[in-house]
C-alpha cells in the first residue's frame, strides 16, 4: 500500500514515546499471534520507491492503483500530469516496487499466510472525495488488471522544526 496506515502511524508516534523501556521479547507477543494469523489476512506489502511527483499542494482524498504486473513508468507519469491539469486534482505520484532482493518472511507474515507483493502504485491525490471517486473509476476502466481503490486522508504526520 502506498499510505501507511493509521495504526502504523499511531505506532510510530506511541514508539517514540517509549524509547527508554526495556527491547521486545523475541518473536510475536500472544496477541500479534492472534492479531497476524487471525485479523489481518490477505496482506499487500512491498518496498516501494517514489519515481515520480507532480504537483504543489496535497489533497484530502486520494484514488490509488495497485499493480501485480510492471506497467509502463512513462505512461503512469504521462497520467499524472494529465490528472493535475485538472482543477479537482492537488498532487500525483508513481510508485515502483524497489527489488532490492526478496525480503525475508517474517514470522509475522508467516502467520498471516504470506503477503502479496506489488510491482507499481498510481497515487493520484484530490481535494474532495467525490472527485477521488469520478477518477478511481477512470482507472479501473482504463486499468482492468489494477486493484483500484479510494482514501481520505486521517493526518499527516511530519517532524517539527527545533526552536
Amino acid at each position: 500500500m502506498c499510505w501507511p496506515s493509521a495504526a502504523a502511524l499511531m505506532s510510530a508516534i506511541v514508539g517514540t514515546a517509549h524509547v527508554g523501556l526495556a527491547p521486545p521479547p523475541f518473536g510475536p507477543t500472544p496477541m500479534t499471534r492472534i492479531v497476524m494469523s487471525e485479523i489481518f489476512k490477505d496482506m499487500v506489502r512491498t518496498g516501494c520507491r517514489r519515481t515520480y511527483a507532480h504537483g504543489s499542494v496535497r489533497g484530502a482524498a486520494a484514488a490509488v492503483a495497485r499493480f501485480e504486473q510492471r506497467p509502463n513508468e512513462a505512461a503512469l507519469r504521462s497520467l499524472v500530469e494529465t490528472f493535475v491539469r485538472d482543477d479537482t486534482v492537488a498532487y500525483g505520484e508513481v510508485w515502483l516496487a524497489a527489488h532490492a532482493g526478496a525480503p525475508a518472511q517474517s514470522e509475522e507474515e508467516r502467520l498471516r499466510g504470506g503477503d502479496r507483493r506489488i510491482e507499481a502504485c498510481l497515487l493520484i491525490e484530490t481535494l474532495r472525495t467525490d472527485d477521488a471517486a469520478r477518477i478511481a473509476a477512470s482507472l479501473a476502466a482504463s486499468f482492468a488488471d489494477a486493484a483500484v481503490g479510494t482514501y481520505r486522508l486521517l493526518c499527516e504526520v511530519r517532524p517539527q522544526p527545533q526552536g
